[in-house]
């Protein structure tokens, strides 16, 4: 089975010192600086395990980056995803998402390589609002995926609960 990763496969990961209360209030940016700053996975494939790696080449931050060891299947399609829990009644409206993703070249397929969805949840009961499936742009380096939340999400921008990033590998 191959990984993803946020961070080089190099990279030591460290257990950051600090200890947050989540969720978080909004941010204009989450550098991933020191820590995860509750970035978490939905665990869909149930072994999908997150940690804080400092210094990744490259890391659009320069400081740290979530990695995730996630289990992709060689022989069929399997779907990960990462979110950050907001506090409830976060307004969003108009806002554009902007993600910086590493996925490592061990993880493509044969076929072909696989897709993004940013997403969003909004309300007490949670629901999904994905951005439209894009094509991973490459693989072994930073790519950015953006999603535009007024133009893809025409309700619930104004009581979100969290945004994320669904990552779909194609055996």
């Amino acid at each position: 089975a191959a990984e993803t990763t946020a961070a080089a496969e190099t990279i030591p990961t460290e257990t950051p010192t600090a200890t947050l209360a989540c969720p978080l209030a909004v941010a204009s940016s989450y550098t991933f600086d020191s820590n995860l700053l509750c970035w978490t996975t939905n665990n869909l494939l149930t072994n999908t395990t997150v940690s804080w790696a400092s210094g990744p080449a490259g890391s659009p931050s320069g400081g740290g980056a979530l990695q995730a060891a996630v289990s992709y299947s060689t022989s069929a399609q399997v779907t990960e995803e990462f979110e950050l829990p907001l506090p409830a009644n976060t307004d969003l409206t108009g806002k554009v998402v902007t993600f910086r993703i590493y996925i490592e070249n061990s993880v493509k397929g044969t076929a072909w390589g696989g897709g993004i969805q940013p997403y969003m949840k909004y309300g007490s009961t949670p629901t999904n609002c994905y951005a439209g499936w894009t094509n991973i742009t490459g693989f072994g380096g930073w790519y950015s995926y953006t999603m535009n939340l007024g133009s893809v999400c025409t309700t619930g921008g104004t009581d979100v609960r969290a945004i994320g990033v669904q990552v779909i590998i194609a055996a």
